[in-house]
């Protein structure tokens, strides 16, 4: 049993680990929100179109709380929100990759 607690508590800190890490990864895309395509893809949408369609429908990931802000269109969330979630995703670390990739294509060759 006490095997089990010491499991339970190592993998607690390695989640924290991977959380900070996650974060500190995803704040150069937006800080302390996320909007536009940094959220969408790292939510798991393709497109800006197929993220707004879930929005509308209620469909999106349960996990991340999605608000407005006013006067500006569109839909945000909290940064660290989105670190604590996407770590509970399988895939997470290929979310991050797949958009600093498109960052990279977004900016002009220098």
């Amino acid at each position: 049993m006490a095997e089990d607690g010491c499991e339970s508590n190592a993998s607690r800190r390695a989640t924290v680990r991977e959380a900070k890490c996650c974060l500190a990864e995803i704040r150069r895309f937006g800080w302390p929100v996320l909007r536009g395509r940094a959220l969408w893809t790292l939510l798991g949408y393709r497109s800006e179109r197929s993220y707004q369609r879930a929005v509308q429908t209620g469909l999106h990931p349960k996990g991340v709380r999605l608000y407005p802000i006013a006067g500006q269109k569109g839909m945000c969330a909290r940064t660290p929100e989105m670190a604590t979630w996407l770590v509970s995703q399988a895939n997470w670390e290929e979310r991050i990759a797949r958009l600093a990739a498109l960052a990279r294509k977004k900016r002009p060759a220098t």
